[in-house]
């Protein structure tokens, strides 16, 4: 049986249900509220990735300060954590880097796949920031 059948055997109350401007209504309010939860729900896990990276760098600088070895460093728990966050930390260590210069060239290298960094500037930190921040305006991300 065809839908359009299946609504025809239908009491004639029930074959205009759901048609009529109270149920535009209805479909229109749940939308907007839908939406409006969507934009709530991104912004709340916005929140949570930032909070919880600003975490953990306070938990990797606490960990590493005394530490000269890069390899350290960057091997860190919560320095790997801040790695296994994904895309969603680029941004974040990027604003991290521009407001505090630090080793986060690895962790960066490692979530976009890319070194913007040119041989002649390695081990540069300072040209490395510099050349990552140029990358970031770039991507839209900074």
């Amino acid at each position: 049986m065809t839908l359009a059948a299946r609504r025809a055997s239908l009491p004639q109350w029930q074959q205009n249900a759901g048609v009529g401007p109270e149920a535009k209504y209805v479909a229109r309010v749940t939308g907007e509220y839908l939406s409006s939860f969507f934009e709530l729900s991104q912004c709340l896990t916005r929140t949570y990735a930032s909070a919880r990276f600003h975490s953990l760098v306070a938990q990797w600088k606490v960990e590493t300060r005394v530490s000269s070895s890069v390899a350290d460093i960057v091997m860190n728990p919560a320095y790997q954590r801040i790695i296994a966050m994904g895309e969603k930390a680029v941004p974040l260590i990027l604003r991290e880097l521009e407001r505090e210069l630090d080793h986060w060239f690895w962790a960066l290298e490692v979530l976009t796949d890319e070194n913007p960094v040119s041989g002649e500037h390695e081990g540069n930190m300072v040209e490395m920031r510099e050349r990552w921040m140029e990358w970031g305006r770039r991507n839209d991300l900074i």
